[in-house]
């Protein structure tokens, strides 16, 4: 008898427990198709890309459902300067990208606080988004950082034939007046031509000390190019920017850049995409 009741108090507790755990999976369904009713139509509207989905990482392949971090007022007016200065109407959809601009000022300011007479430099640019909303924040505090923008600004793009799409974006040749347009505010140097023959250049070559390095080529060769040229002039607690350590397709790059940081740098934060970092060793 007392075998039996113990056998039926089991299969009792064991279907309680089924109960309660199918219930709790009911529940959890019930709530992630109550928030994918208020979550995916403002991921897919056009206005939810800048400034009212609040879908913060939509570009990057993530999805939250948890309000936007407010950065304030003189972030956000840096940061919108940045996508409607000389660019085209589409940047809106470039509005994910704040959490990015955020991890780029943050290593920049690191650097043009501890090495203030050194100069920035940024490899691979565009319209140059993340270094425009930097000196836009630096000059609302009253600071005139040197920096230096090198890209192919719309020219030889026959090199980025594997890239498909984004060939036709990069290959517009506007892209250099309205660079130099966005920066003339700025205390800012151009240089246009192709990683690596551009650093035969005189006025690259004058670069001597470099407290802020960011890297956004969207290949491996021309980032090791890069870096390779102007790690050596980065002092240790340099600080170092790579926008696609952590994308998809973009595996050889975070090889390469991990290679580093076993030994020469350490990670000082890493998002779903880019990645900051410190230099620690000669």
């Amino acid at each position: 008898m007392d075998y039996a009741k113990g056998k039926n108090n089991l299969a009792s507790i064991r279907l309680t427990r089924y109960i309660l755990g199918y219930k709790a999976y009911i529940y959890r369904l019930i709530k992630a198709f109550i928030i994918s009713i208020k979550v995916f139509p403002a991921v897919f509207a056009e206005p939810s890309s800048y400034g009212v989905g609040e879908i913060n990482f939509k570009g990057d392949g993530v999805i939250s459902t948890r309000p936007k971090i407010s950065y304030g007022e003189s972030f956000e007016l840096a940061w919108s300067k940045a996508l409607k200065n000389k660019t085209s109407k589409e940047f809106h959809r470039f509005h994910y990208c704040r959490h990015r601009a955020a991890l780029y000022s943050f290593g920049a300011s690191i650097a043009q606080n501890r090495f203030p007479d050194m100069e920035m430099v940024e490899c691979g640019v565009w319209y140059g988004l993340l270094a425009n909303f930097t000196l836009e924040r630096f000059k609302q505090r009253g600071i005139n950082q040197k920096f230096n923008l090198i890209d192919l600004f719309g020219i030889n793009t026959e090199s980025y034939k594997v890239i498909g799409e984004k060939k036709k974006e990069y290959e517009d040749q506007s892209i250099y007046k309205a660079v130099q347009e966005r920066f003339s505010e700025h205390n800012v140097k151009i240089h246009q031509g192709f990683i690596p023959d551009v650093f035969k250049s005189e006025a690259i070559r004058r670069i001597n000390h470099v407290s802020f390095l960011s890297c956004d080529l969207n290949n491996v060769k021309a980032e090791t190019d890069a870096f390779n040229y102007f790690e050596p002039k980065m002092p240790i607690g340099g600080i170092l920017y790579i926008d696609d350590y952590g994308c998809q397709g973009y595996e050889s790059t975070k090889e390469f850049y991990d290679i580093f940081f076993k030994d020469k740098f350490i990670p000082l934060k890493s998002l779903h995409s880019s990645c900051l970092a410190i230099k620690v060793k000669n």
